[in-house]
């Protein structure tokens, strides 16, 4: 079996096939998706990658954190950064989402000098 970093270093049209494989568990198409992605976000066609993603951030998808993430980085590259503030803080304070997504959130927001405006209710 393949785990831990060797598993990121899997070639994206590895991860593009089993995000693909309609026979493959959703959930595990969805994290090939958010993988393929998170190997591609600071290059390649912006609005394939936000096509790709957008669907993950439903209400209820368990990687929804993450695609979210990922939305908030490609919105920084792109030079949305209102967007990506509105994102990472949301993230940072949601409490449903995994700690490391919190803390990568806070400390994107550091990064970009955009602070923590508290939650949006």
């Amino acid at each position: 079996a393949v785990t831990g970093v060797q598993t990121c270093a899997l070639p994206i049209s590895m991860w593009d096939g089993i995000a693909a494989d309609s026979s493959a568990d959703p959930l595990l198409r969805d994290l090939a998706t958010i993988l393929s992605m998170a190997r591609q976000i600071d290059q390649g066609d912006a609005s394939r990658a936000e096509a790709r993603l957008r669907p993950l951030t439903e209400t209820g998808n368990p990687w929804r954190p993450l695609a979210r993430e990922q939305l908030a980085l490609l919105s920084v590259r792109e030079g949305k950064f209102d967007e990506a503030r509105w994102v990472l803080e949301a993230l940072a304070t949601d409490t449903t989402a995994p700690a490391g997504v919190r803390n990568r959130a806070t400390a994107m927001l550091s990064r970009l000098s955009l602070g923590v405006a508290g939650d949006r209710g």
